[in-house]
């Protein structure tokens, strides 16, 4: 390789910028000159980010930090770099980012009016990682996290938590107007209607977060992850999970783990696709509810749904909605592949809103889908219902493996197959959840094609930091696609012993914080109960060690 070829690839990997400069900021310093020493830093952020060009870099120190509105308009924004096309190698992007990862706190618990932890208002190439951000259930007037009329934004490993339980709050909000927003390796808990909100917004990847609804009193549905009225929304490796409807005693009280909300007052079109998602242990009037469609299309692949009290509806379908005639039926409604989902409880009653109730998965309208190779397990009326048409699909123990339109089994269906491993059914397929069947077992290749049945949830979705449409952004880093390295593995989950503690510490209103995979003691394997080896577990088999070991992790130690 010549060495303009190789100063290629060095520029492609660390952008330049002739005025990119380091500065710093630390509760011992003061507020004081361009805070680009860092033996001799500035007291606060926002002094801090005032300091700042394009393409700077903010390092706050770990610490404790009160100041209100820390990470807001005094950030400037970052440009597409010299070539002037976005989401290229030379991007040039200003950071704010803790000098530590969940170093520093910031503590909005006295704030009150319109109070923010981070909020980017028509901003462009900003990154913002390694916070954790606390307001106040009683403040309704702010959230930890607004992006508004803003594109090129990167939210990356923080924690959240907190926010206003009463009003038409989110921790968590991707706003109006904003394009090309990453949303990756986050945490959500508190108050608040939605923990993860996408608003009006496109191009938006929402990847690795986890949420917990604990509380919420408000008038409207509260969710864990909200689509509303967005378009090309990718959920990619997300958990909902521990919560149940004593969180929110409000008038709708918790709605869903995955919502989508289509008024078609904004966007006519909400395509959007979920990969490798989780919902566990969230129960939920729906576990994943999308309505009010009017065009687009849904992919779906390889999602657990598990112990709630449904897994996936589509439903409230119109032929004309709100002015747009033309745009009735979807492209297809709705592709989904590889899934796994048992234990739900309840009647299905799609007539008196208990649409998905009981159900693995139901469509409530006759609208073109095909739903393959999947795994439906112990659900309490039917694995699947409504207008679904199914093949290659593997039933047991649930009230009956259809329901409604199709009532008989579709080409390769099981239904005479003890799924669940145990000691006393060695010949069980599924053992562990996100591992999906066992290697030599029935549903390893009873698939279409001969593939597998049932969700595998192993490795990333996505090279980190990655934007929609960005080269990796979507691929799963798996050693059939040519990656397999351990920090491809999704297992342990990235972050996990901080999200546990910040989980625990939870002592708002609602749920208790220490429940679930937050609650004290071991788990099966030995070792304190992860969220990882919560996950693996739930099947009953002891977190495995290849696991426990992929990462370098001790239980011993």
């Amino acid at each position: 390789m010549s060495a303009k070829s190789v100063m290629a690839v060095v520029l492609g990997l660390f952008p330049m910028c002739a005025h990119a400069t380091n500065r710093y900021v630390a509760t011992t310093g003061v507020n004081n000159g361009a805070c680009t020493s860092q033996a001799s830093p500035c007291r606060t952020i926002p002094y801090g980010a005032s300091q700042m060009v394009a393409g700077d870099t903010l390092i706050v120190a770990d610490g404790t930090y009160s100041e209100i509105n820390p990470i807001y308009d005094a950030v400037p924004s970052g440009n597409a770099g010299p070539d002037g096309i976005p989401r290229t190698a030379d991007d040039v992007y200003t950071t704010v980012r803790a000098a530590n990862d969940f170093g520093v706190l910031i503590d909005g618990s006295a704030w009150t009016g319109y109070a923010f932890g981070i909020r980017l208002r028509e901003k462009q190439f900003i990154q913002v990682r390694g916070f954790r951000v606390h307001l106040s259930q009683g403040n309704e007037n702010g959230a930890p996290v607004s992006i508004e009329n803003s594109n090129h934004i990167k939210i990356i490993r923080n924690g959240f938590g907190y926010a206003g339980v009463i009003g038409n709050s989110s921790t968590v909000a991707v706003g109006v107007d904003s394009d090309y927003v990453l949303v990756e390796e986050n945490f959500a808990f508190g108050g608040s209607r939605y923990m993860f909100l996408n608003y009006w917004a496109d191009h938006v990847v929402f990847r690795r977060n986890v949420a917990r609804n604990d509380y919420w009193i408000g008038t409207l549905q509260a969710a864990a992850f909200t689509n509303y009225d967005s378009v090309n929304t990718v959920w990619q490796n997300n958990i909902a999970i521990d919560s149940n409807t004593g969180c929110c005693p409000g008038h709708s009280g918790l709605y869903a783990a995955f919502f989508n909300e289509n008024k078609s007052d904004r966007a006519p079109d909400t395509s959007q696709e979920f990969h490798g998602n989780i919902v566990l242990n969230f129960k939920a009037g729906y576990g994943t509810h999308l309505d009010w469609l009017v065009t687009g299309t849904r992919k779906m692949s390889n999602n657990i749904w598990w112990d709630g009290n449904g897994a996936y509806w589509g439903a409230q379908g119109e032929t004309e909605i709100q002015g747009f005639p033309s745009q009735n039926l979807p492209a297809s409604w709705p592709q989904v592949s590889h899934i796994t989902s048992g234990e739900n409880a309840g009647v299905y009653d799609p007539a008196n809103a208990g649409g998905m109730w009981g159900t693995g998965l139901a469509l409530n309208e006759d609208w073109p889908n095909e739903v393959k190779s999947s795994i439906f397990v112990a659900n309490e009326s039917f694995g699947v219902a409504g207008y679904v048409n199914g093949h290659h699909n593997a039933f047991f123990g649930n009230g009956a493996p259809y329901g409604g339109a199709q009532s008989d089994p579709g080409v390769g269906d099981i239904t005479n197959h003890n799924i669940l491993y145990s000691v006393a059914n060695p010949g069980g397929s599924l053992r562990y959840l996100p591992r999906g069947p066992e290697p030599g077992s029935l549903l390893a290749s009873a698939g279409d094609n001969g593939g597998r049945v049932g969700a595998r949830v192993l490795w990333k979705i996505g090279l980190d930091g990655t934007l929609y449409g960005e080269p990796g952004w979507n691929v799963e880093r798996s050693p059939e696609n040519g990656y397999g390295r351990p920090e491809d593995s999704l297992w342990p989950w990235p972050n996990e012993n901080i999200i546990k503690a910040e989980f625990a510490a939870y002592s708002g209103g609602g749920l208790p914080g220490a429940r679930g995979f937050a609650a004290p003691g071991n788990g099966l394997y030995g070792g304190p109960i992860t969220l990882s080896s919560y996950i693996w577990e739930y099947l009953g088999s002891p977190y495995p060690i290849d696991v426990i070991f992929r990462n370098g992790f001790d239980p011993g130690g």
